[in-house]
């Protein structure tokens, strides 16, 4: 009388069911992990125009001057501040809203990666916190990613004349 060898492993029916499975699950999760790191990434973005924008009015308030934060070179029309952005306090002397050598520059931040853009209302490049903390103007910064879409994938960073800065998620048009 022979034994039966009992073999251990998957048959190629079980293994070619599993690799289906798992390439269905892969189509389902694939987009959404896209969608996930793009809300990450310009949330991220967003975060640091924030904190720009509050360091500039806690410094206005603690050191009772104007202090400004200016888009750097290479600014356009439709991203002004896509390039990046520096916080600067605006000293006694040199010409107001010109930084002179001996005003100091807080924080700069560099080019902001991956093709983001951020459109300022009014085109405007230039916004300072006067000593009592409010803003020059009533700005918005609307920070998008290349190819930008879904219902919160965009980022609207506000400065309100009282100097309230927020941010909002908003839909790509």
């Amino acid at each position: 009388m022979k034994k039966h060898k009992k073999y251990r492993g998957f048959t190629l029916i079980e293994l070619m069911i599993t690799v289906s499975v798992a390439m269905v699950l892969l189509v389902v999760a694939v987009p959404s992990l896209r969608a996930l790191l793009q809300n990450n990434r310009v949330g991220g973005q967003a975060n640091e125009l924030y904190t720009s924008l509050n360091l500039a009015r806690s410094e206005a308030l603690k050191t009772q001057r104007n202090v400004y934060v200016t888009a750097l070179n290479g600014a356009t029309a439709s991203n002004e501040f896509g390039p990046g952005w520096k916080v600067w306090v605006d000293g006694p002397s040199g010409t107001a809203g010109t930084q002179h050598v001996s005003e100091p520059t807080l924080a700069q931040v560099d080019a902001l990666q991956n093709g983001s853009t951020v459109d300022a209302t009014a085109n405007m490049t230039q916004l300072f916190f006067a000593p009592d903390g409010t803003a020059s103007a009533t700005v918005t910064f609307a920070m998008r990613l290349p190819n930008c879409r879904g219902d919160d994938a965009g980022r609207n960073v506000s400065v309100s004349a009282v100097g309230r800065v927020s941010v909002a998620k908003v839909a790509c048009p």
